[in-house]
């Protein structure tokens, strides 16, 4: 339902700046690709002007290593601006 919300923005003249992770969702669906939302939202006119930052600012270089683990071999971009400590993974039981 998001990209009808921005579909309807961008018909009735609205200017939009998207920001976002593509792997970072909230509902079960997500788009591959910017350029893919892009056009389902009518905006492959625009798709010229869309970015991508390949340098995370959020997170460090430790934790973006670990969860490229979770991404299709294609999006395993593990480049941040700083290092952290190695993430500790605690298996928990039933109990």
């Amino acid at each position: 339902i998001d990209v009808l919300i921005l579909r309807q923005l961008v018909e009735h003249g609205v200017t939009l700046t998207l920001v976002g992770d593509m792997n970072q969702r909230h509902s079960d669906y997500t788009y591959d690709s910017w350029q893919t939302l892009a056009a389902a939202a009518h905006m492959e006119s625009e798709i010229d002007i869309f970015r991508t930052f390949a340098i995370g600012y959020r997170s460090t270089t430790q934790i973006l290593r670990f969860a490229a683990g979770l991404l299709p071999a294609a999006q395993r971009v593990s480049v941040a601006l700083r290092d952290g400590p190695e993430p500790v993974v605690v298996k928990v039981t039933e109990g």
